[in-house]
């Protein structure tokens, strides 16, 4: 007898925790043949072996999908005082994506994820769908980085050449910068 669609999953995640992302994608795939095709949570861990492997990418196209067979997505688009291009999805999904675009090196992008779902739930484009503290907390991280984004490389040079000093080609380039 195979094992109930939740079992493969959680094989998957064990799996993913050890370390093992192909035995987790082969646990993700037969999930999803179990379940008779795509579902919101074989998207979603399809997403994150896709980080696993190094493919933000992808990631965030599984993440969108998951997010939009939830229902979550808004077909009329984000209410007019948000970014052009957001869209609106669910707190799990829009964290998801928002994380996948840090691996993207998409600061702009995950900053666009997390305040669209906030200020989307704040203005009452989504009043079923509460707003999550982990999403403040992420958005304000990310106001972090990037109020102080040229502070921290500069600190960040300063220690590299400090420790160091032979490796004037890999300090210059920190960060993007010169």
């Amino acid at each position: 007898e195979m094992p109930a669609p939740s079992l493969w999953a959680a094989m998957g995640r064990a799996a993913l925790s050890m370390g093992a992302v192909s035995d987790a994608a082969s646990f993700f795939r037969e999930e999803e043949k179990e379940r008779g095709g795509p579902a919101p949570r074989s998207l979603t861990n399809a997403g994150v072996v896709a980080l696993m492997e190094g493919r933000p990418e992808d990631a965030i196209s599984l993440f969108r999908q998951s997010s939009s067979l939830i229902g979550a997505g808004s077909p009329s688009g984000p209410p007019s005082s948000l970014p052009a291009g957001a869209l609106q999805l669910d707190p799990v999904g829009s964290n998801n994506v928002a994380v996948a675009s840090l691996y993207a090196r998409d600061l702009e992008g995950a900053l666009m994820t997390l305040e669209t779902a906030v200020f989307s739930h704040i203005q009452g484009a989504s009043s079923q769908q509460p707003v999550c503290s982990f999403q403040t907390q992420n958005m304000a991280t990310i106001y972090e980085f990037t109020r102080n984004r040229n502070e921290r490389l500069s600190h960040l040079k300063q220690h590299l050449q400090a420790s160091f000093p032979e490796d004037v080609e890999a300090v210059r380039h920190c960060g993007g910068a010169t």
